[in-house]
């Protein structure tokens, strides 16, 4: 994981003894042993807060002073694919499960299990107006929730494809 401080001038890498490059919308870290963490997604509340989820390790690390420090929490997910913060604390993970930590990253509670006949497909992207409504997508679909994550109901879509690859919503 790298940071800057100047636009881009100058990166300083922040996890020790780790090389970054980019491939296909996800940076990839190369640890020593060579096993690699491939990182899918950050999620930023504000300059201190980020968490970054690892698609392949079950891992995602997270920064509360800006990217000077990093520490890691495991979850029990084979794929954890995006994060997203609905606030200063708040924030939401998706994999095979739906994830809510209410820390900025440090603890996690699985809310669904993702993995069943009603969600038919890898979900890649999350999005979320408040603490209440978002939307997961993939190719299964765009589900939506407006309970927080509890219960999720399919959103109509005629005549458009969702590519599982790629994530659809953008904070930008």
């Amino acid at each position: 994981i790298a940071m800057t401080t100047n636009s881009g001038y100058i990166t300083v890498h922040q996890l020790s003894k780790k090389s970054i490059f980019s491939s296909y919308h996800e940076l990839y870290a190369r640890r020593d042993n060579f096993t690699d963490v491939i990182v899918e997604n950050i999620a930023m509340a504000d300059q201190s807060n980020a968490i970054f989820s690892s698609v392949y390790g079950s891992q995602i690390f997270i920064t509360h002073n800006g990217g000077n420090s990093f520490d890691s929490v495991r979850l029990d997910d084979p794929r954890l694919n995006d994060v997203f913060f609905a606030g200063p604390k708040l924030a939401f993970a998706i994999g095979v499960y739906f994830w809510r930590s209410e820390d900025a990253g440090d603890h996690w509670t699985k809310v669904v299990d993702l993995n069943k006949p009603e969600f038919p497909d890898t979900y890649k992207s999350l999005f979320f107006l408040n603490e209440q409504t978002g939307w997961i997508a993939g190719g299964g679909g765009i589900y939506k929730t407006i309970d927080g994550g509890k219960k999720w109901t399919a959103q109509l879509t005629p005549e458009f494809i969702l590519d599982s690859l790629q994530p659809i919503f953008s904070d930008t």
